[in-house]
């Protein structure tokens, strides 16, 4: 039983690498959009989550949105120049 578990870990750390090298721009991407979801529908004052808690002044989220703003206008999707 060890056995098969450790080859299942050493298979997944192997695969890791390929799966991450094929959707590391999905996984921004969908990172981004989780962070710019939790900064617009913040609920607590404080949040675990990042971005989750309410636009202030000294809070971060005026950083995160201008940073955001600018990389989607770098996105690009089949067919498409740009998403902004």
């Amino acid at each position: 039983m060890v056995q098969k578990l450790q080859y299942a870990l050493l298979l997944l750390h192997i695969l890791q690498f390929f799966i991450l090298e094929e959707a590391i721009h999905t996984a921004t991407f969908l990172d981004r959009i989780d962070k710019l979801f939790n900064c617009f529908n913040s609920r607590s004052l404080h949040s675990k989550a990042q971005m989750g808690h309410p636009i202030s002044a000294t809070s971060g989220h005026h950083e995160f949105l201008e940073d955001t703003l600018a990389w989607l206008k770098t996105v690009q999707s089949r067919g498409m120049v740009s998403v902004v």
